[in-house]
């Protein structure tokens, strides 16, 4: 396996699992595609939590990246990708925290 792909799953992983530390087993995100978040959003009320389905597109996005190469090759670019998903990754904690404060286990 690729580094670059090994970063990217590690990244989805990350996310997955800051998003379903605050979930019940029916409502987890099972992956960061657009059709997973899509089919996730609609079971929490999509209108009212935009900021954290807009974060988990951004995020997704930014994991593509991590694997996708075909347009790039410079390796310092995959540490640019990977600082901004760090980045955002509080940001998304926040916005489920604001959504769920008791569900933080």
């Amino acid at each position: 396996m690729s580094k670059k792909f090994a970063n990217k799953i590690m990244a989805e992983r990350k996310i997955l699992s800051v998003v379903n530390e605050f979930t019940k087993h029916d409502i987890q995100l099972t992956g960061i595609t657009a059709y997973a978040i899509s089919a996730w959003a609609t079971k929490i009320n999509p209108n009212q939590n935009l900021e954290i389905i807009e974060l988990l597109y951004k995020l997704s996005n930014l994991c593509h990246r991590l694997s996708d190469r075909s347009q790039e090759s410079y390796e310092s670019l995959d540490e640019e990708v990977t600082e901004k998903i760090e980045k955002i990754i509080p940001e998304l904690r926040q916005a489920l925290v604001l959504l769920w404060p008791n569900s933080h286990q």
